[in-house]
């Protein structure tokens, strides 16, 4: 299992990655960027299967919806520039350890959501 992970990273040929969160927190990261707060920040990479990314796109936002459930907290959708930043394939999900600057961070917006 490792050994595939490592192949991952080495392939790494991503360029584009999504990150679901509040629209709070949108605004947060849109003015000082990704940071990892447990050492991780967790994406969905686009690795040019469509039908994956809207697979993990939905699951994510499912996850957001369930923590979000009692605040009612309006979810988005941010789509990050990844090229050159190196990412760890890890239980599943691409991760940066290093973080990411807000130019590289454009909100798609909360409509973006309701496709997935």
């Amino acid at each position: 299992m490792r050994f595939q992970e490592l192949l991952r990273e080495q392939e790494h040929k991503i360029t584009t990655a999504y990150h679901i969160t509040t629209v709070e927190n949108a605004e947060e990261i849109l003015y000082g960027g990704l940071t990892p707060s447990d050492g991780k920040i967790y994406l969905v990479a686009d690795t040019g299967d469509k039908a994956k990314l809207k697979d993990e796109l939905s699951t994510v936002s499912q996850w957001m919806h369930a923590k979000t459930e009692r605040t009612q907290e309006p979810l988005t959708m941010l789509k990050i520039n990844v090229a050159g930043l190196p990412l760890k394939y890890d239980s599943g999900w691409y991760t940066s350890l290093v973080p990411i600057a807000p130019e590289r961070i454009t909100d798609l917006g909360q409509d973006v959501l309701g496709g997935y």
